[in-house]
């Protein structure tokens, strides 16, 4: 890969979040043909906080997506759960 093709990656990372989101992409890893994905895997590690989050898809896109819907997950449970000990 050239400079060229890894700032693209980066221009792409970073038009993945959201709005005043602040869950960063820290790792990203290649797999290669398994049963479940014969043409492979991407994986995406996301973090935001204290909290870190991993998942596999097809395509990067949806495997950082489905990273950060982890993430939005945990800290609603962990919300609620606050709020369910202060009641």
């Amino acid at each position: 890969m050239n400079p060229a093709e890894i700032n693209a990656i980066g221009v792409m990372l970073a038009s993945l979040r959201d709005d005043g989101e602040a869950a960063v992409v820290v790792a990203v890893a290649a797999h290669g043909p398994s049963i479940d994905m014969p043409d492979g895997s991407l994986a995406a590690t996301v973090t935001t906080g204290p909290l870190t989050a991993t998942a596999s898809a097809k395509y990067l896109a949806d495997a950082i997506g489905l990273a950060r819907a982890d993430l939005r997950r945990h800290a609603a449970r962990r919300e609620k759960s606050q709020e369910n000990a202060n009641a």
